[in-house]
């Protein structure tokens, strides 16, 4: 019957038609699956991107810092190594000026000029040149 293989033929097609719909829909499901994870990921690394960039900033505010300290530092040892120790000694003894900041300065200059420094001190402040010599010992050893 030639209506029979025509419905036949239909449903045939109407059934393979169903089935790639389906398969479509799956692929779909499966897709916005991965673009809701991309999605995920997408978002985890923007907030990743950010800790790090400020992580970078944090980072080099503590280089620029660094820099900034080296920079005074070593314009203080300058001034050191152009002053006459006794009377540097004087004004290095007192308490505005802290231990690690004399360390870091003698440090810088060449083992003559700090140890010359240093005995003028220990003759004005004997505490404060021995809690320096005890830090540059504590600094080396670290």
């Amino acid at each position: 019957d030639p209506f029979y293989l025509q419905k036949e033929l239909l449903d045939t097609k109407l059934k393979a038609i169903l089935d790639e719909r389906e398969k479509l829909i799956a692929e779909q499901n499966e897709l916005q699956k991965l673009l809701d994870q991309i999605s995920q990921e997408s978002t985890k690394l923007m907030a990743q991107r950010e800790e790090l960039e400020k992580l970078n900033q944090e980072y080099q505010q503590k280089i620029d810092q660094y820099n900034d300290y080296n920079t005074r530092i070593n314009t203080l040892a300058n001034w050191l190594a152009r002053s006459t120790p006794q009377q540097i000694a004087n004004a290095l003894s007192r308490e505005e000026v802290s231990v690690e900041l004399l360390v870091d300065a003698l440090a810088t200059l060449e083992s003559k000029s700090a140890a010359e420094i240093l005995q003028a001190l220990a003759l004005v402040n004997p505490q404060k040149a021995a809690e320096v010599i005890a830090k540059t010992g504590e600094k080396r050893s670290e």
